[in-house]
């Protein structure tokens, strides 16, 4: 059976080279290009696994690169004057605060919205303090939007929906929510 170890970017957690040795070997021996070799294999292992993860700076202040690489521009080819690359994801995260009372609610996302961009996801998640309990508020059915303000989709609380426009991101709720009085939007997009 598979366990969670065989998968995804992990680094080794024993050293690949006995320390001790440091102080014993001959700068000039093929024992110390050996070990040079060594330390560089595990390094470039560091640099290949940190460059592939997700991280981030969730601070609701400043834009951020997760990590995550998309495929090259659709339409981009050797006759394009604009060079075909892969292309970061960024992100940014707003505390939204407490969701509305069966209305709509918005906050400035601060994103320079251009054409040049697309959104990749847009989620949150609401928690209520009082009554231990949190929520997920999921992309929304884009055949269903209209702006503004969006048309709802189900959820088990009334209905709940999130929309991005130029300026702001917005929450629908068509139920009294405000007892989830903390809510975090997490947005990430590509720019061109």
């Amino acid at each position: 059976m598979e366990t969670v170890q065989e998968f995804g970017l992990f680094l080794p957690s024993t050293y690949t080279f006995d320390v001790a040795r440091l102080y014993e070997v001959d700068v000039n021996s093929p024992e110390f290009k050996e070990l040079l070799v060594r330390l560089y294999q595990d390094v470039n292992s560091i640099i290949l696994s940190l460059n592939l993860k997700e991280s981030g700076l969730y601070d609701n202040t400043n834009e951020f690169v997760t990590g995550a690489v998309y495929y090259p521009r659709p339409g981009l080819t050797s006759t394009t004057q604009q060079e075909s690359a892969l292309r970061q994801e960024y992100a940014t995260i707003i505390d939204f605060g407490a969701l509305p009372n069966a209305g709509n609610k918005s906050a400035p996302h601060g994103i320079v919205f251009t054409s040049q961009m697309m959104f990749t996801r847009m989620y949150a998640t609401a928690t209520d303090t009082t009554n231990l309990q949190a929520i997920s508020i999921n992309n929304v059915d884009a055949g269903l939007v209209t702006v503004p303000p969006p048309t709802l989709t189900p959820s088990p609380l009334g209905n709940v929906q999130i929309y991005v426009d130029a300026t702001d991101v917005w929450i629908r709720t068509t139920a009294n929510l405000t007892n989830f009085d903390q809510c975090v939007v997490v947005l990430k997009y590509l720019k061109f």
